[in-house]
């Protein structure tokens, strides 16, 4: 036996998600959610603190919903809007 520990096939792993949503979609509702938070309690907005609590919940509800349909979504999206949208012909 070469090595040591177990072999991990590729196929077996699966994706870092974060609140159960892509990393990325995450980090970004969580960041907009903070910054909602934080002007609702400077301000004692209550507009604030309704978009804080929409986008704390529904929106990452929304983001959970496209990780459990592809958990690579926004890569993959980002990846071919890269790419031409006509080929040429050979």
């Amino acid at each position: 036996m070469s090595g040591c520990g177990n072999i991990v096939y590729q196929s077996l792993q699966r994706e870092k998600l974060l609140r159960g949503g892509e990393e990325r979609l995450s980090l970004i509702v969580m960041f907009v959610a903070t910054l909602f938070g934080l002007v609702a309690f400077m301000a004692w907005d209550i507009y604030a603190l309704a978009g804080a609590c929409f986008f704390a919940w529904p929106v990452q509800y929304l983001v959970r919903r496209l990780a459990k349909h592809d958990p690579q979504y926004l890569a993959v999206y980002l990846r071919a809007v890269k790419l031409p949208h006509k080929w040429e012909a050979h």
